[in-house]
């Protein structure tokens, strides 16, 4: 599957693996996003996979930090983080344009 960019208002999608090992049954992660400016996240029931809602009004340049972290039974919160940034959309050829040159 190829890599969407973070571009406004895309939505890209993120997959987290708990290590060493999975996580015990009814543990779900949470997801966050920082700051929340940049856009939304949301994930699908298992926590696992989130889609981030980048904002339309986000700036090309914008850093943010998507995170996720889940309440363990002995009271230890796992953690991961990765540290984003909002690139320019990209601009694909849409016509030509032709001119008598000779």
């Amino acid at each position: 599957m190829a890599m969407m960019p973070l571009t406004p208002g895309s939505s890209p999608q993120f997959t987290a693996t708990p290590q060493p090992v999975p996580l015990p049954d009814g543990v779900i992660p949470t997801w966050s996003i920082s700051p929340a400016a940049a856009g939304m996240v949301s994930a699908d029931p298992t926590g696992l996979v989130a889609t981030v809602a980048i904002a339309s009004t986000a700036a090309p340049g914008m850093n943010f930090v998507l995170g996720v972290q889940a309440s363990m039974p002995d009271g230890t919160t796992p953690n991961g983080s990765l540290a984003l940034t909002v690139v320019a959309a990209m601009v694909e050829t849409t016509s030509f344009d032709i001119v008598q040159t000779a």
